[in-house]
């Protein structure tokens, strides 16, 4: 999928070569190869699965696109290789800009000096409904190619 392709322009690209093909390529062969494209975590694909017809599969992909369409808007351009200054200690990470929660492990935190923390309550549920308590949040600051940008962790 391209960058600045839609959900829908991709579905009618992969049928258009798909119908270029020598052979017959059946519509949970597309809807798989289309989705497998979306370059997006597979939790937030998960509503496209299970679909049996291409119809079907156009009215999830409308779904889809209207929880996330926002999503490619958020996400920054910043090269992540760059390893970010993340509360003026050198790291290296990965930051998705477009997700909804920064996440950090217990040790990176006792790393940064233990911050004091905002009891948030909050409990994240995974795959297989599966719980984790977080235990704060606090407020910090990442640095990318010389830009301070404001995080709540």
């Amino acid at each position: 999928m391209r960058p600045n392709e839609t959900v829908f322009q991709y579905l009618v690209a992969i049928r258009e070569l798909a119908n270029r093909g020598q052979r017959f390529l059946d519509e949970i062969s597309i809807m798989e190869y289309c989705i497998n494209g979306i370059p997006d975590s597979p939790s937030n694909k998960l509503i496209l699965y299970g679909c049996t017809t291409i119809q079907e599969f156009k009215e999830k992909l409308g779904i889809y696109d209207k929880i996330f369409q926002n999503k490619s808007k958020n996400r920054s351009s910043y090269d992540t290789s760059r390893n970010p200054n993340f509360s003026s200690h050198r790291r290296d990470v990965e930051i998705d800009t477009g997700s909804q929660v920064t996440l950090m492990k217990e040790s990176v935190w006792n790393q940064l000096g233990s911050p004091s923390l905002i009891n948030s309550g909050n409990i994240l549920t995974g795959f297989g409904l599966s719980k984790t308590n977080v235990i704060g949040s606090f407020n910090s600051t990442v640095t990318i190619d010389n830009q301070d940008l404001p995080v709540k962790i």
